[in-house]
C-alpha cells in the first residue's frame, strides 16, 4: 500500500495539490464527465466531509467551520448552512430534502448543470438553483486556501498527518496477488469489469 508523504514528496515540497486531486477530484472529474452528476455532488459533499475532519477533527460543525474559513460560496449563491442540509439529504437519501429543509428551517438547494458563471432565472422562494460546476470550482479554490494555511501554520502538519493516515483512497488500497494455480496468472487485473446478467443480476 503506497506510502502518500512518501509518494507525493519531492526533495522538500510536499505536493499537497496532487494528493487531494488523485485522492478526491479525479474520481469527481470522471463522474461529472461522464454525467453522473448526483454523483459527483455526493463524492464532493464526502470530500468536504473528510477535508473538515482533516483540519479539526471529529467535532461538531466541521464541514460548515471548513467551508466558512476556506471557501467563498457567495461565488455560488449559497450558505455554509445551506451546503450541509444538501449534504445530510443527497448522501443520506439521495434526496434534496433534509429534516431542516422540511420544517422550512434552512432553503432548498438544488443542483443544475450548465457552462461556468451560468445563472438560470429563479421560479418562486421554495427552492434555489446552483450550477454544479461553479460549486466544484469554488471547493476546489477553497482546497488551494487550505492548503496555503500549511505554509503560514507548519504545526498543523502534525494532525494532518494522523488524521489522513485513518483516511483511504482509489489511490492507496492494497493489492494482493492471487496464488498460482495452473496457467492463470498470479496477478490481479488491472481493472476489475462487471458484467450485466440478462435479468439485471451482476456477476464478476
Amino acid at each position: 500500500m503506497p506510502d502518500y508523504l512518501v509518494e507525493y514528496t519531492d526533495g522538500p515540497v510536499f505536493h499537497f495539490d496532487r494528493l487531494i486531486n488523485d485522492d478526491f477530484f479525479d474520481a469527481i472529474r470522471v463522474l461529472f464527465n461522464a454525467g453522473h452528476y448526483v454523483s459527483a455532488s455526493k463524492l464532493l459533499m464526502s470530500c468536504i466531509d473528510t477535508l473538515a475532519f482533516v483540519e479539526f477533527g471529529d467535532v461538531r460543525g466541521n464541514f460548515a467551520d471548513w467551508l466558512s474559513r476556506y471557501c467563498d460560496l457567495s461565488l455560488v449563491g449559497l450558505t455554509p448552512e445551506e451546503l450541509w442540509e444538501y449534504r445530510n439529504a443527497v448522501l443520506h437519501m439521495t434526496s434534496l430534502d433534509s429534516r431542516r429543509v422540511i420544517k422550512g428551517e434552512v432553503a432548498r438547494i438544488a443542483p443544475y448543470i450548465a457552462e461556468r458563471g451560468t445563472k438560470p432565472p429563479l421560479k418562486g422562494d421554495t427552492e434555489k438553483p446552483f450550477n454544479l460546476l461553479d460549486l466544484i470550482d469554488a471547493i476546489a479554490l477553497g482546497i488551494c486556501s487550505w492548503g496555503a494555511s500549511f505554509n503560514s501554520s507548519p504545526e498543523k502538519v502534525v494532525d494532518f498527518i494522523a488524521r489522513y493516515d485513518v483516511t483511504i483512497s482509489d489511490k492507496r488500497l492494497a493489492w494482493i496477488a492471487r496464488p498460482r494455480c495452473g496457467t492463470r496468472s498470479g496477478h490481479l487485473p488491472h481493472h476489475l469489469q462487471w458484467s450485466e446478467g440478462a435479468r439485471g443480476d451482476t456477476r464478476r
